[in-house]
């Protein structure tokens, strides 16, 4: 190694030294430079970029770049083979390469590459390919930069050949198409003259042929399926390159395949099978159906209907029901005719979390074809229930109806149906109210005008023998005339008071407008414009708050300027904190200038329109802006407002209020309040103001106050929600006669706003951290809570029962010997003045049989079951397994030292379970404690990561991954390097469990030293080198880890193997000792330290008197075995002042800090 060390240093130096040529003489191809097998010492600096074609077609998704700077070399074999080619160099330059053979003349592209992965050391992106050559032919091979902007540099040019070509032209595929029968078929081209050929099946050896064949069959396999075969030839003591091809099995083909071949179904349950089934071409229209999704590998049935009335088809349940999709159709095959189709349906019990539901109007005798096929684009294959009822009417309701607005500004429809039955009369229902009724051979109607820009629907009931039929309905939309002022340029004025503003008939203007300045601005839709002239310096206040005629949900912008040029000064989409309000309404405010001209747009934040009161009013400048200007107020309701405030510069900080989220303290107003009570005094905007609050209380007055309380972002404990708007909840302890200063803000710059700030006493306040745990082994609940007032007693329920009535003073209570469950619980205090909001809890009492592999089972329901193909392989492989759906936070036996190790399936997105920092917390103090870890996960790392303990042991750098895509569909494996080695797993196929979505697979970094030593490595990455999905992560202490961002249920390969090695890598430490803790000198264990002691120990020693019971208490001098030292050193602290025996000592309770091989059978420490 020094050697080629120091070669390299020659030749660096040596090329170091040479002067910079302005061109390279090889800088096109017909200066090719000759290069040889070995490492080539190359410099492309100052080369141009040739113009010879090149492209990617034999390297796709290598990443081949611009191929700038580039330079030319020649290699001759002298024997045929397989050529390696590689520009791994640490010191390298990010490179492009192609070979051609050919002249340069005539070049023919053989082979190419832009990034490669997996050698080391290399810089970051190097190229690396192998290609076929022949003896006595001369190649060309083309070493460029990846940038456009790259100007060369200098590189190492590998070469190395494999005499023994591969096997070429290898196809993989069924022997028998569509019959199903699972067998498999090879087929390829030998290069050479072959003793053997070893076929490895999956990536196990299976068979030894002849070197001189040139086809396999295997099988039976399992269909569906996919199997992976590869070829390496043998030559003498040689073993030439393997050559690989993946065959997909597929079932045979139901006879009802396609629509020719549909089988009929009857009114009751059918059992649908679509294994094996092809994706048919025939035509489907999602547009009038919910949620239709691929129809992939459909199946086909026919029914006639035995009456007229309504039929409902539906899919729920089946022995493995399937994501489907329906269709019906009338007609026959070649043109049918669509009459009903559904994707996703609700409301029926007992189904899969996705099935289908169609009704549609059948008529006695006629056929009807039934489609059923997958959601999901990748397919599926299962055995679901197609459910056929039947609901006889008494006569066909008319069809072919359509509704189609008379024109602008009529506020009219035309409506035209077809009659298929002799009716006695027909009612026509116009959004659900009865506007007039018809003859029963009438045919058409025109609706009563309304006002234009309301959509109608518009329903016909017909009646036979007084019988009504089921209604047949359509809608259409009145188109308004546009408004006068649909535009900036034809702005209305408006003065300050109430203004009835209608957007009816108005269009989407193309000022811009941004929704970054306020809270939930929508897409300003149908908007209409105004213009206001300021009457004085102040704060203009815009609000739609209007619960006469609420109208729609509104957004509202304000500009200064001129149209063409305007300014936006204020927004406002969703607001709260005004009275008497609709659900969504808009308020704005902002500064003005009297004699200005502002701009106000009023919009719809949806495609709506319609009538609704819009309010102005001028503010003036505040009084209570600082502290020294603040407004006493009593207990109670104040109105407050912020409009024109400024921003003091009093100190405040969250320290008092951590996790609320304070903000910046923006445009803040003051008030003083002198307590009248000792107590907990409430100070709230919660739900009472319409802007983002934050909240600041001192003590003492101002200029010499101090903050004893804060809030951002409130929580309402009389309902436990969070409050509307980011308002603000804070609880301020107070002694009656004190001055207090009440400080309310906003969180962001700029804002302001107004409502009400309440203030009120609870002189019982709940409880504070009230908090469960929960005993494994006993079923025993432990409630714990702090307590915030001299309370006379308290109440204790679970699952809304009371349990226990308990003193005022106490601060804990164990409910004991539940049984596995979750249960609620529930504390009230009862004082003199009355009795507490409650607080609540939950303990989840898990259960735990002796299993060593415990699988949390968190993940969604989707295509995949990860959960239920890992409990598969891990018991498979011999081991006990425990499987819970509670969180590791709430599972209690997750500490117990039988656990060898623990499985967390989280899912993918969007089904994925996302763990909090409590559950983090939980997991990494298991693996400290010697417990193996798995963790899946498709989205924790690189999406909104919650972080936690478990950030220092999963061995995943948090700071370079990134979320991923749905490119993930073929894995390689590599080795760690350190006791998790996956490199034979090359090409194996990954199973998406939402293949149509995005499974938004997290791309995964190794982390370079996590809090548990360096040695975290790559173990799974992207076919071909793209990305990482799998870390192994060799702790140095407590259990090994292995972080996962996709699906084990998805592994395309040998998955009980694969829980095999994982199994292997996991086994981790042991956990730690569980002796008793002890007082060491306490050799009789009397729970004292005295003469007895020594004494104890010269019975044991020398007169043939019992051991003691605790070895570990015995040995006093702590030097690991009980001898005459021990009691000496007892007899030397007790009577001479000598140190006492080492910790945990005499007179206090612990573990041996310096483990040995003596134990501790029993102590009176327990």
């Amino acid at each position: 190694m020094l050697n080629k060390i120091s070669m390299l240093t020659m030749v660096f130096a040596l090329f170091l030294a040479l002067p910079i040529s302005a061109q390279p003489a090889n800088d096109e191809c017909v200066g090719a430079e000759p290069v040889d097998i070995g490492a080539n010492a190359i410099d492309t600096t100052g080369a141009t970029a040739s113009a010879d074609p090149y492209n990617d077609l034999n390297c796709p998704g290598t990443f081949l770049g611009a191929m700038a700077a580039d330079c030319w070399y020649s290699f001759t074999p002298a024997e045929s083979g397989l050529l390696n080619l590689t520009t791994c160099d640490p010191a390298g330059v990010d490179t492009d390469v192609v070979v051609y053979d050919g002249d340069c003349s005539a070049l023919n592209q053989l082979a190419c590459n832009g990034d490669s992965t997996g050698a080391t050391p290399c810089q970051i992106f190097y190229s690396e390919l192998d290609v076929i050559v022949f003896a006595g032919t001369n190649y060309l091979i083309r070493v460029g930069q990846f940038s456009g902007a790259g100007t060369g540099g200098t590189n190492l040019l590998t070469l190395s050949l494999s005499t023994i070509l591969p096997v070429d032209e290898l196809t993989c595929g069924e022997l028998n198409p569509g019959v199903g029968d699972g067998m498999m078929v090879a087929n390829w081209t030998n290069l050479d003259s072959y003793d053997d050929i070893n076929v490895y099946i999956d990536g196990a050896l299976a068979d030894t042929i002849a070197g001189s064949d040139t086809s396999y069959t295997s099988g039976p396999y399992v269909t569906p399926s996919t199997v992976q075969i590869c070829l390496e030839p043998t030559l003498g003591t040689g073993i030439g390159p393997q050559a690989c091809c993946t065959a997909a099995l597929n079932s045979a083909a139901p006879v009802n395949d396609e629509c020719a071949g549909a089988i009929e179904v009857f009114e009751g349950v059918n059992l649908i099978d679509n294994n094996g089934a092809s994706s048919s071409v025939d035509p489907w229209d999602p547009l009038n159906c919910n949620v239709l999704g691929a129809m992939t590998n459909d199946v086909w049935v026919f029914y006639t209907a035995t009456d007229n009335g309504e039929l409902n088809v539906n899919s729920c349940g089946g022995p493995t029901p399937v994501d489907t999709d329906y269709v019906a159709y009338e007609g026959a095959c070649g043109s049918l005719i669509q009459v009903a189709c559904n994707g996703d349906a609700s409301g029926l019990p007992g189904c899969q979390a996705f099935y289908s539901d169609m009704t549609f109007i059948v008529i006695v005798g006629e056929t009807y074809t039934f489609r059923q096929g997958c959601y999901s684009a990748a397919g599926c294959a299962g055995v679901t229930n197609m459910n056929i009822t039947l609901t006889p009417i008494v006569a066909v309701p008319p069809t072919s109806m359509v509704c189609t607005d008379q024109g602008p500004g009529t506020g009219v429809v035309d409506v035209t149906w077809q009659n298929n039955d002799t009716y006695d009369s027909i009612n026509v229902l116009v959004n659900g109210i009865l506007e007039t009724t018809l003859a029963g051979t009438d045919t058409t109607y025109s609706t009563v005008p309304v006002t234009p820009g309301l959509t109608l629907e518009i329903c016909l009931e017909a009646l036979v023998g007084g019988v009504p039929v089921p209604l047949t309905c359509c809608t259409a939309d009145t188109a308004a005339i546009a408004p006068t002022n649909d535009e900036c340029f034809d702005a209305i004025e408006v003065f300050e008071g109430v203004t009835a503003v209608s957007n009816l008939g108005a269009s989407d203007s193309l000022d811009p407008f941004d929704p970054l300045q306020c809270t939930v601005l929508g897409g300003v839709y149908n908007d209409v414009w105004f213009t206001y002239v300021a009457l004085t310096d102040g704060q203009l206040n815009v609000h739609t708050c209007d619960g006469v005629s609420p109208g729609i949900d509104t957004d509202l912008v304000m500009y200064a300027g001129n149209c063409g040029t305007l300014s936006q000064i204020a927004c406002g989409g969703d607001s709260a904190g005004l009275a008497g309000c609709q659900a969504f309404y808009s308020d704005m405010s902002a500064p003005i200038t009297a004699g200005e001209t502002y701009y106000i747009r009023f919009g719809a934040w949806a495609d709506t329109e319609g009538v609704t009161n819009m309010t102005i009013t001028e503010v003036q400048p505040l009084i209570n802006d600082e502290c020294a200007d603040a407004i006493d107020i009593p207990a109670g309701d104040t109105l407050i407002t912020s409009l024109g405030a400024t921003t003091s510069i009093d100190p405040y900080d969250d320290l008092s209020c951590p996790g609320t989220l304070l903000g910046v303290m923006d445009a803040d107003i003051w008030y003083t309040h002198t307590a009248t009570e000792t107590g907990i005094l409430v100070v709230s905007t919660c739900d009472l103001v319409n802007w983002d609050t934050d909240l600041v209380a001192y003590q003492g007055v101002c200029g010499s106050m101090v903050q004893i309380s804060c809030n951002g972002d409130g929580l309402d404990p009389t309902t436990g929600v969070a409050c509307g708007g980011f308002t603000s909840y804070m609880e301020v302890a107070v002694t009656s006669g004190e001055p207090y200063v009440i400080r309310v803000g906003s969180w962001a710059a700029g804002a302001t706003g107004s409502g009400t700030l309440r203030l009120a006493y609870d002189l019982c306040p709940a409880v504070s951290d009230f908090a469960s745990t929960a005993e494994c082994d006993t079923g025993d609940v432990t409630l714990t809570w702090t307590n915030n007032a001299v309370y006379d007693a308290f109440e204790v329920q679970r699952n809304g029962t009371t349990i226990a009535s308990l003193d005022g003073a106490d601060t804990s209570f164990v409910d004991p010997g539940l049984a596995p469950g979750t249960y609620a619980y529930d504390i009230y205090a009862d004082c003199a003045s009355g009795t507490s909001f409650s607080q609540s809890t939950t303990a989840n009492v898990a259960a735990y049989g002796g299993e060593t592999d415990l699988v949390f089972a968190l993940e969604g329901f989707d295509d995949i079951d990860s959960v239920a193909a890992m409990v598969a392989a891990l018991t498979a492989n011999g081991v006990s397994v425990l499987v819970t759906n509670i969180s590791p936070a709430d599972f209690g036996c997750l500490g117990s030292a039988g656990i060898q190790r623990v499985w967390m399936m989280t899912g993918t997105y969007p089904n994925d379970f996302r763990i909090t920092a409590a559950d983090g917390d939980a997991l990494a103090a298991a693996n400290i404690a010697g417990k193996g870890m798995y963790f899946e996960a498709g989205d924790h790392w690189g999406f909104v990561h919650t972080a936690s303990d478990l950030d220092t042991r999963d061995g995943v750098d948090d700071f370079s991954t990134i979320d991923g895509d749905d490119s993930f569909l073929v894995m390689d494996g590599a080795d760690s390097g350190f006791g998790l080695d996956l490199s034979d797993q090359i090409g194996v196929a990954y199973n998406q469990a939402n293949l149509a979505g995005s499974d938004w697979t997290d791309q995964l970094q190794a982390a370079a030293g996590d809090g548990a030593g360096p040695e975290a490595a790559v173990v799974w990455m992207q076919a071909g080198g793209g990305y990482n999905t799998g870390i192994f992560y060799n702790t140095d202490s407590g259990g090994k880890f292995i972080s996962q961002s996709w699906e084990f249920g998805g592994f395309g390969g040998d998955q009980n193997d694969l829980a095999n090695r994982y199994i292997a890598a996991l086994e981790g430490a042991p956990p730690p000792p569980t002796e008793p803790d002890f007082r060491r000198g306490d050799s009789n264990n009397d729970g004292s330290f005295n003469i007895a002691d020594p004494v104890h120990q010269l019975g044991s020693l020398f007169s043939g008197n019992p051991a003691p019971v605790c070895m570990d208490a015995a040995d006093s001098n702590d030097d690991g075995s009980m001898n005459i030292a021990d009691p000496v050193t007892s007899l030397a602290n007790l009577f001479s002042g000598q140190p006492p025996p080492p910790a945990p000592g005499p007179f206090t309770c612990g573990q041996d800090p310096t483990p040995d091989a003596l134990d501790c059978g029993s102590s009176i420490c327990g």
